[in-house]
């Protein structure tokens, strides 16, 4: 208990310093895991396993004193939960990392549907970290990259930007170094990443609830990932095509109302400004047809 003492003190006066607390390998501080992996040495030495778990202790603590700072655990399967139900605001969603490297689409359209929300929220979403490859380098190409970012970054939870990621950099950051090889910035993936981000910036990316879709109506659909932000009567759609070839499909929108007594509904394509009128009607039976190329968003704002 000495050392939960000790750490404690530490994270406290850390806390005095940052908004944020970013612990590393957090999930060795586990009771279960010291237990497995010391088990007969601690026995032999007369150590009792603890009552309650190092992080409760430490995050109750630390936030008794500074409550608005936040905790982030750099964590691996099958701990996750585990680390979000001890206290931590956010967890490494290494899992989805993985998933969109691999790059199958039903393994990765499963998890993020299966996995419950209130996860997605507590979960920092990333195509780079500084344990990483760039992205470019890890998916192969920068088109690919911006793919995934635009999976992980329009999905609830931490939006987690790793430096130079928006310039599309390809040489790794050393962080022994504190330097990497010099390249230059390539202009198409920092324009995407400004307008991207840009486009979060609005509420209903923040406080608006989330929900994924269906996609159908197409041999080329199950290119397609789809799911849906809503705040009020605000809504925003949102259709990644995550392979590479052009993909298509249809979305069923039943909460589409029309506006001023037509039909009528103008859907915003958010990254292009383009307006596209519709049948209210339509778009709540037969759906919204899309037609998406490799690797690319679209993002359809509507009432």
């Amino acid at each position: 208990m000495h050392f939960r003492k000790t750490i404690t003190q530490q994270v406290i006066k850390i806390a005095s310093l940052a908004d944020y607390i970013r612990c590393d390998m957090a999930h060795l501080l586990l009771n279960n895991l010291i237990q497995n992996t010391w088990g007969s040495q601690l026995d032999f030495w007369k150590y009792k396993r603890p009552a309650t778990e190092a992080w409760t202790d430490i995050i109750t603590a630390v936030k008794s004193v500074h409550p608005k700072v936040k905790f982030l655990a750099e964590v691996y399967n099958p701990n996750q939960q585990a680390l979000q139900d001890l206290g931590f605001d956010f967890i490494y969603d290494k899992t989805l990392y993985d998933l969109l490297g691999n790059g199958n689409l039903d393994n990765i359209r499963n998890y993020i549907r299966n996995m419950p929300v209130q996860f997605h929220q507590k979960s920092a979403h990333f195509v780079e970290n500084h344990d990483e490859p760039r992205a470019a380098s890890f998916f192969g190409s920068d088109q690919r990259a911006d793919g995934a970012a635009a999976v992980v970054m329009t999905i609830p939870g931490m939006r987690f930007y790793f430096d130079g990621q928006q310039n599309g950099y390809f040489n790794r950051l050393d962080i022994h170094l504190r330097r990497a090889k010099p390249e230059e910035t390539r202009q198409g993936v920092l324009k995407y990443y400004n307008l991207l981000v840009k486009i979060l910036q609005a509420e209903i990316f923040h406080k608006g609830d989330w929900q994924p879709k269906d996609v159908g109506g197409s041999n080329d659909a199950w290119r397609i990932l789809s799911w849906q932000w809503k705040l009020g009567n605000q809504k925003v759609l949102v259709v990644v095509n995550y392979s590479d070839g052009q993909g298509s499909g249809s979305i069923v929108l039943p909460d589409a109302q029309p506006i001023n007594g037509s039909d009528t509904i103008p859907l915003k394509e958010l990254f292009t400004g383009a307006v596209y009128e519709r049948s209210a009607r339509d778009l709540q039976t037969k759906g919204l047809f899309v037609v998406v190329d490799t690797w690319s968003i679209q993002m359809f704002e509507f009432a």
